[in-house]
């Protein structure tokens, strides 16, 4: 955006990301790379105008840290560090004839993606109603085309409930996604297993279940106002900082660039995940009820948030007293309806009998849920 142009309102937001885990959580912010206007080694270019300025805002991740900046406004060239943010090669970079950049400075002006296991670049330069996915090399040569968004990516499809709620589902190769929000405009899986999604200030983290573990805001650019002294004159502002979009590393860590009127910085939040098991499990079967029935104890619950998702199943136990030994009684399957209920029978009569019911997945079950009945 210009230095001054026309805003009804100066906002300012926090500058730490709101979290919902308190074991898990990005931390920041840190100082990637900084650096003043200019051409110089350390600085970054910048074409000022009346209304829009152009500058450094597109940067790419690679999987052994290296951190690519693309430097081609004014400077014509990209410019490397390495994962402590240090400058270790600067690319420059030749206009063709055409008006076009050589090959080592193609990297196009596009929404970075992520990096695939080859250390490649995946960029979406979708374009309205046209799909289009690519993958360069760290250096700009382009290596394919995809019409439809490639599975490594993440096939995405999004279902309404209705009343604002949304089904996401995000499918790889080895794994699928299913969140019960959204719908978000970037997928990004990182190499931890976790499904990274959100947009332009936001970016929320999912665990294989489709659980949330940390939301991240942008912080709020910030501008001073100015009030023009006579009538006819609209209100003005002047840029004191701004904020790039989230762009999320393979850790897992997500970096921005931010801009005042003397600097260029790249800055990150560090991903930190809990102590133990980062990747946890489903979430508790709801509504679970125990009544007597004429042949039994009758079971009925409603789904876990995680069917369908990654539950597989649902275990119920028995035990004879409330802190006795716990026994299997039965191992309930996955119902397309989603309407649950089973009917112990083997439960002896005329005694109370203490039952647990927990979700099951294949990274691991959820707490259970404790219910009590007597037979008649």
């Amino acid at each position: 955006m210009g230095l001054k142009y026309i805003v009804s309102i100066a906002a300012f937001l926090l500058l730490m990301p709101f979290l919902n885990n308190a074991d898990c959580s990005w931390q920041g912010p840190i100082e990637f790379t900084s650096g003043t206007w200019g051409g110089g080694d350390g600085q970054f270019g910048i074409e000022y105008g009346d209304t829009e300025d152009l500058f450094s805002g597109n940067f790419y991740l690679l999987l052994d840290g290296t951190f690519i900046i693309d430097d081609i406004i004014q400077n014509t060239r990209m410019k490397m560090y390495d994962a402590s943010g240090q400058l270790i090669k600067i690319v420059k970079c030749i206009r063709l004839e055409s008006g076009e950049l050589n090959e080592q400075c193609r990297l196009p002006l596009a929404d970075y993606i992520g990096t695939n296991n080859n250390g490649d670049i995946w960029l979406d330069e979708s374009e309205y109603k046209t799909k289009k996915f690519t993958l360069y090399t760290p250096v700009g040569e382009l290596l394919q085309t995809y019409k439809e968004r490639p599975l490594e990516l993440g096939r995405i499809e999004t279902k309404s409930l209705g009343g604002g709620s949304y089904k996401v589902t995000v499918t790889y190769h080895d794994i699928t996604f299913h969140l019960n929000k959204g719908p978000f405009s970037k997928y990004i899986r990182d190499d931890k297993g976790y499904l990274n999604a959100g947009g332009v200030k936001s970016m929320e983290k999912f665990d294989a279940c489709g659980k949330s573990k940390g939301y991240f805001v942008v912080p709020d650019n910030e501008y001073n106002v100015i009030h023009p002294g006579g009538n006819g004159f609209e209100e003005m502002s002047e840029m004191i900082v701004e904020y790039g979009s989230p762009v999320v590393a393979p850790n897992g860590d997500i970096y921005i660039w931010k801009r005042t009127p003397e600097n260029y910085n790249i800055i990150k939040w560090a991903w930190v995940d809990e102590a133990t098991d980062p990747k946890g499990g489903p979430d508790m079967p709801e509504a679970v009820q125990a009544l007597p029935s004429t042949s039994g104890v009758y079971f009925t619950w409603n789904p876990s948030p995680q069917d369908p998702g990654c539950v597989t199943g649902y275990e119920i136990e028995r035990a004879s007293s409330a802190g006795g030994t716990y026994s299997s009684v039965a191992t309930v399957p996955l119902n397309e309806n989603q309407t649950y209920n089973y009917n112990d029978t083997t439960a002896g009569v005329g005694a109370t009998w203490y039952y647990r019911i927990r979700s099951t997945s294949e990274i691991g079950n959820s707490d259970p849920v404790e219910v009590s009945a007597t037979r008649p």
